[in-house]
């Protein structure tokens, strides 16, 4: 009975004596989360997230958004804050348990300087957002960092192991979901898992790789499985079907076969009735695409008038198409490519504007908007206005008075923001590291977490040029984030004794 005393008396001694650096980082994370909920709400309305706010399940955005402010309606009222919250909220939390994980590692107060992703301009005005690229942002940083929890304290997860896991799991599920791309940056969370339990295996380097190959095939026919069998299961058909994919296929056919005027590349039946009866069509998309080499959403959607190909509708045989077209063409393929490479890639940050904050919607405005998205029933329309009519006229734009434009002013101007490319470059100099230390095999939790988030980056670095309707910076949100990670994850691999000596060191130069 005595040791068990004693036992408990040095954990709640241990307890009290972190207490005071987990209680300045609540309120660091309490301060940082409500000043930019104060200064921004209700948040900066996207015109992609009419959709949401109005409950259009469709697959044009990813539909989970939709089923959750859905249920923040029926919880807590209509307000089109709700979205900023589901963005602001996982953000701070994750930020929150880095730094108290990096902590518990190190025992060292200069861990709350792991805040320092808040104060980065990139990352906090894609915050300010309000559409699935900040959502997905966010919930992405929270998973990574419970994984980083789960992985360095064990123990402490099994007190609770049932409520951590389960959280676990939805906000596995809401990261997974969140965007139509998120897969690339959360299947190698389930990369780490597979590193983690090959580790404790005795394998030459030859099974540890086989092992390795087979179990990621299967994880990724898990994650792919697990995202379109829910997508279509949260899918509502009585709002119209879509095919987001779709226009970037068709506008890499375009940019492969449209420069040789060939025709061969396309279906008859892809063309719109204007279309398919212009004898000079080919030449005529040719211009569009000289205009448009960067923008495919003008051979397709509706808002550009006189469009070439059939919206809204299964073009059968479009990949085969498209495998023919830059297989026949790929010179012309790899050139449209590299455009979209160069924009992305060496692109200068580009803040949403104070101009852009305090732009105001109408009710009707937002319906017409959202009109544009698919070719709604009657039904489907009055359901959107009655949705709309609920909104609170207040939340309809960021309205501010001259302290708030003073206060984001300043911001601006001490809140570093870097073009593209630093982030790009940190991410594969970070998979060259991950990857040493793979083929090293040595069991490195951290080393795992480095490998598992700079693949997610090199991959978003590859596939989001080559698969993006048009150039905005938003859709490079994972290559930003997944740097962020890589960095927190090789600092945190730095020995003790290093981390005293700057300790030391900084302490010196400050007298």
């Amino acid at each position: 009975m005595k040791k068990n005393k004693t036992k408990d008396v040095s954990s709640r001694g241990a307890f009290f004596k972190v207490k005071p650096f987990y209680l300045c980082s609540l309120l660091i994370t309490l301060l940082l989360f409500s000043f930019q909920f104060w200064l921004y709400w209700p948040g900066y309305i996207q015109d992609d997230s009419q959709t949401t706010f109005l409950l259009v399940k469709i697959n044009w955005h990813p539909v989970i958004m939709a089923w959750l402010i859905e249920w923040m309606y029926f919880f807590f009222g209509y307000h089109l804050y709700h979205l900023f919250l589901l963005t602001l909220i996982p953000f701070y939390l994750g930020i929150m348990i880095v730094v108290n994980t990096a902590y518990m590692k190190t025992k060292s107060w200069f861990s709350l300087l792991f805040f320092f992703p808040c104060f980065v301009g990139n990352v906090f005005y894609a915050q300010v957002k309000m559409g699935c690229s900040s959502f997905s942002m966010s919930w992405t940083i929270l998973l990574y960092a419970m994984t980083l929890y789960a992985a360095l304290k064990p123990i402490e997860i099994n007190k609770k192991k049932w409520f951590f896991w389960l959280c676990y799991g939805i906000v596995f599920v809401i990261s997974l979901l969140s965007r139509h791309n998120a897969i690339i940056q959360v299947w190698p969370i389930t990369l780490f898992w597979i590193l983690c339990y090959l580790s404790n295996k005795k394998l030459s380097l030859w099974n540890y790789l086989k092992r390795f190959c087979f179990f990621s095939f299967l994880s990724g026919i898990f994650c792919i499985s697990l995202l379109y069998g829910l997508n279509s299961a949260l899918t509502r058909a009585d709002n119209g079907n879509v095919y987001p994919a779709t226009q970037m296929i068709l506008h890499q056919i375009v940019a492969s076969c449209a420069p040789e005027l060939d025709e061969s590349c396309f279906n008859k039946e892809w063309w719109t009735a204007g279309w398919s009866e212009n004898k000079d069509r080919m030449n005529d998309l040719k211009k569009r695409y000289e205009r448009n080499k960067l923008n495919s959403e003008s051979f397709i959607l509706a808002n550009y008038g006189w469009r070439p190909f059939r919206i809204y509708t299964d073009l059968k045989g479009r990949f085969s198409k498209w495998l023919y077209a830059i297989t026949k063409y790929p010179g012309n393929y790899m050139r449209h490519l590299g455009r979209y490479y160069q924009a992305f890639w060496f692109s200068k940050p580009k803040l949403v504007t104070q101009g852009e904050l305090m732009r105001e919607y109408q009710k009707d405005g937002m319906i017409y908007i959202a009109n544009l998205w698919n070719p709604a029933s009657e039904r489907e329309m009055k359901f959107r206005q009655e949705m709309a009519e609920k909104m609170p006229e207040n939340e309809l734009g960021i309205r501010w008075d001259e302290k708030h434009k003073r206060t984001d002013n300043i911001i601006r101007k001490y809140y570093p923001s870097f073009n593209i490319f630093w982030f790009v470059c940190m991410n594969f100099i970070s998979f060259i590291i991950a990857c040493i230390l793979f083929f090293k095999r040595k069991k490195n939790v951290l080393g795992f977490m480095l490998f598992s988030s700079s693949l997610s980056g090199v991959m978003s670095c590859i596939i989001i040029p080559a698969f993006s309707p048009i150039i905005l910076i938003r859709y490079m949100n994972p290559v930003i984030f997944c740097a962020i990670l890589n960095l927190i994850f090789l600092i945190l691999m730095v020995p003790k004794e290093s981390l005293y000596s700057i300790r030391d060191w900084l302490k010196q130069k400050l007298k």
